[in-house]
């Protein structure tokens, strides 16, 4: 049995994260299965993304969207995406 913890985020980039409103970013991963990515805003920072923050309704994203985010503070600290806005999605190629 493992008595390691789990890994806790630094609390000065949370509480940087967390003063600012509004953060932009990209979609940087996306399971559609299950419902989970990740976002790296443009600061630099990856975000935990679940379906349920899409404000759309929608229960996907496409890899490569831009969105505009609320970051709350998630489960051990560690900040993640509280409300996602999809501003647009990356053009598919039909040449190929």
């Amino acid at each position: 049995m493992s008595t390691a913890k789990p890994p806790v985020a630094d609390t000065t980039a949370v509480a940087g994260l967390l003063a600012t409103a509004v953060h932009r970013g990209t979609v940087s991963t996306f399971d559609d299965a299950r419902g989970l990515g990740a976002v790296r805003t443009d600061g630099g920072h990856e975000l935990f993304l679940h379906c349920t923050a899409l404000a759309d309704g929608t229960r996907t994203v496409a890899v490569g969207a831009h969105v505009a985010c609320t970051v709350v503070a998630g489960r051990l600290g560690a900040p993640e995406v509280g409300v996602a806005v999809v501003l647009d999605t990356p053009a598919v190629d039909t040449q190929g």
